[in-house]
Order: C-alpha cells, then structure tokens, then sequence
C-alpha cells in the first residue's frame, strides 16, 4: 500500500512543477501605423506600457508594426500585462488602449497626430501689406501684398516629416521640409503678390546639391506636389525663394550630391582593355497613365554590359485625371522601391542601397538569412509565437529524473 501512494505522489510531480515552470502567454499585436493620416517611415517606434512600466518596444518597418522577423514581433508578456489596460505610444505620442489578453493575436491599428516642428501665429488688421519674419521657428519670411485692406488671423505650421507623399516630384528628389500657410478668411482670393523664403540649415542639406534645391507647391485637388516655376536658391544666405499666386503648403525638396566618377573615367571592362563609359539614351517620357506612372526606354549607345548610372526608366507623374492604382502594387522608380497605398497615392518604401529592378530591391550579397513568420509583406502573423523558456525545460529534465527514480525506485521494491 505504501509502495502505491509514493508511486502516486511520483507521477502527480510532474504537474506540480508544470504549473510552476510553463510560462503564461503573451498578448501579440500587430498592424498599421499612421501619422496626420499617412502611413510612417521606418525609424519610428511603437511602444507599450503598463502604468509606468514599459512592456515592449519595438522599430516601424514599411508603415507596419509586428510583422516581418522575430525582432520585430510585438509581444506584451504577461508579467508586465496580466490584468492591466495597456497603453500603446507612436514614438512618445500616446495612439491606444487596450486590456491585455493572454494567448490573444490582435489587428490593432494606430493613428496619431505628429510632426509639427514649428508653429506661428499672429493677426493683422485693416492693412494691405503684411510682412512675416519668422527664421527661427518656421523657418519662413513671408512678404504679401492684397488688393483690399485685411484684418486676419495668420498660421504657419512647420513639418519635419513628408506626410504628403511624392506623387508629381521628379525621381531621386529628397524631402527636407513642408510649410502650411493658413488664413482666416480667404486670401488668395484678394491677393495681388506674394513672395515667399524658405531658410534651411546646412545639416539639413547634408549630401543634397545645394544649388538644384527646389519648391514646390502641394495640389490638393490632384493629390500630388508642383513645381513653383519662379524660384531660386540663394546659397549664400542660405534660402529658396519663390514668387506665388496664392498660399498653402509648400514642400523643400533636393537631389542627392553627384559622387566623383572613379580614377580612370569609367567601368572596367574586365579584361584589362580600355575602361568601357556607358552612354546613356533615353526616349521621351511616355504620358502620365492613370495609375499615376510614366515609363521610357534607356539604352547604352556603348554597349558595356552594365545598368551603372543607368537613368530611371519608371516615374511617378500626376495624372490629368484622378489618380487610380492597385493598391499594394510596387515599382522601382530608379533606385527608389515605391507602392500605391490605399489605390490613389504613391508612397516610397525604401531606397535600393543595391538598386531595384523586378519591382523590388536588389538583394545583398548573401551573408545569412533571418526566419521570415509572416510569409508576404503585409499579411497577418502565423499565430502566437512562444520561446522555449528555461524553464520549461528544467521541466523537462526533471519529469524524466523522477520517474527514473520511481521506476527504480519501485522495482527495488
């Protein structure tokens, strides 16, 4: 009888260290993430939060969170969650909550209001003229003149980040900043000039061709940006300056430095010959289509068997109408990789480092893979991913060494 009880105690064991040694499972999140209504760009993190604990943190890839690789999966453990509302920040901008769920998966979007870099405001009344300095926080100076006497409220919002989108720039064209310009009443309307400087830092220019710095005006009607056709740099104060016809939002755009060409003026040819130097042709841009997309056909009038400088032979324009493109398509418009979002807008997902071609970016010499959970971009996670704890296998070994010691135990019997 004896002999039954310890051989009974023995096999309840193995539950008795289970329900101290496996591990509660986490609440996984993932999806969107928005900022002022447009998708974010990589750099961004989303982070969660228990009273003042922080739970997780981890980096945007692609507008996305939770997706993509095992350093990317967004898991609030249960030590930290277990019957607590979590909290869920974009950056530090408090976007969500939700009451934590062990096992659970969930789609949670989030969607914040961000980027204002620099603000003014000031009201003028009953005059035609009106001038704005505003170097330091906007970075605007601003000189209006109207046909009538005015009394109105002036804002000038300052944006850090492009949430416009690059829809009509011309390929390669780096944002640097926006400036919205809004009125109390309707100014355009009893405008009669205006003239408009932009100031920029020389470390906000950084690798950008000072002198090709460029304005353009954002077209709400097309959903695209505009170049402004009076303009120039003046690369001693350091600002762009325009002649408009009304006041909106206005972007600063440049192109990246030209690098050096390499000691001997060309491609090698490989077989110790003369350098071979691509000479690039290029047909006429095709029209603007409605998916927002002009192609053109570049060949090597040389021949040297290489795409090296070769000129972007995919654009995106805008279109004479509205603008109309599958949703999820990607392009390569040079070396920028770039997709439709949500049908009407063209978005870029990354620059190449390795160029693009196939409608993706070019891989990198191979150097090892990550374990890919999710399958194709965008889509849901596979389920709940758990690690093997440490503790659980000390469960392991365990169960295995008592009832090693039972049966042992119990034949000696």
């Amino acid at each position: 009888m004896k002999a039954i009880i310890f051989f009974a105690f023995i096999l309840t064991l193995p539950a008795i260290v289970l329900a101290q040694s496996v591990p509660v499972p986490p609440h996984q999140f993932y999806g969107d993430v928005l900022v002022n209504g447009y998708p974010v760009s990589d750099g961004w993190g989303v982070s969660a939060k228990a009273g003042n604990q922080i739970c997780e943190i981890v980096q945007i890839e692609d507008g996305k969170y939770g997706y993509k690789s095992l350093e990317n999966l967004f898991r609030v453990q249960a030590e930290c969650g277990d019957g607590k509302i979590i909290e869920f920040y974009v950056n530090d901008i408090r976007a969500a909550e939700i009451a934590f769920k062990s096992g659970e998966l969930t789609n949670l979007n989030l969607s914040v209001i961000y980027a204002v870099a620099g603000f003014y405001n000031e009201t003028f009344s009953n005059t035609n003229e009106i001038s704005i300095d505003d170097k330091m926080d906007t970075n605007v100076v601003l000189d209006i003149v109207t046909n009538t006497n005015i009394t109105t409220t002036i804002n000038i919002i300052k944006y850090s980040e492009n949430l416009l989108g690059i829809i009509g720039l011309t390929s390669g064209e780096n944002y640097i900043k926006s400036i919205d310009i809004d009125f109390e009443i309707d100014v355009n309307s009893v405008l009669d000039s205006a003239v408009i400087k932009i100031y920029y830092a020389d470390d906000e220019i950084s690798g950008i061709d000072e002198s090709n710095l460029r304005l353009y005006h954002y077209n709400e009607a097309t959903g695209g940006w505009e170049k402004i056709e009076n303009q120039d740099v003046n690369t001693i104060d350091n600002y762009v300056w325009a002649n408009v016809t009304h006041l909106s939002t206005y972007g600063l755009f440049g192109i990246e430095e030209t690098p050096p060409s390499p000691p001997g003026g060309g491609f090698p040819t490989g077989g110790g010959g003369p350098a071979c130097t691509p000479d690039w042709t290029c047909i006429e841009w095709s029209e603007c289509s409605s998916e927002g997309l002009q192609t053109r056909t570049c060949t090597d009038a040389n021949n040297c068997g290489t795409t090296a400088n070769k000129p972007a032979e995919t654009e995106i324009c805008t279109p004479a109408g509205p603008l109309v493109c599958t949703a999820g398509l990607r392009v390569c418009a040079g070396d920028e990789l770039m997709e439709c979002y949500e049908g009407n807008n063209w978005t870029k997902v990354e620059t190449c480092e390795y160029g693009c071609s196939g409608n993706e970016c070019n891989s990198a010499p191979a150097t090892g893979t990550e374990d890919n959970i999710t399958g194709p971009s965008g889509g849901t996670p596979t389920g709940l991913v758990l690690g093997v704890e440490p503790g659980l296998l000390a469960w392991v070994i365990g169960v295995i060494i008592i009832l090693a010691c039972g049966i042992y135990w119990f034949r000696r019997r």
